[in-house]
């Protein structure tokens, strides 16, 4: 069966954390606490508002302006 409706990632992420009842915060509040680390917040503070890529515990996280935009395995 062909697919005609569209999912968004904000419609997808509501539906694991309303329906399926996927605590989001709670894996924000761990993605956090695992990413703050002095070096991290160093190089942060170092590119500003430009963008980089940097590996944290294994993680390769992408940062635009200050925030997280993405990340993948490292």
């Amino acid at each position: 069966m062909k697919q005609t409706t569209k999912i968004t990632d904000h419609a997808l992420l509501r539906y694991l954390e309303r329906i399926i009842g996927i605590d989001v915060e709670g894996y924000r509040r761990d993605f956090e606490e695992t990413l703050n680390t002095p070096r991290l917040q160093l190089a942060i503070d170092f590119v500003g508002k430009s963008e980089c890529k940097i590996k944290v515990k294994g993680t390769i996280c992408c940062f635009r302006g200050g925030k997280i935009t993405t990340c993948y395995p490292g």
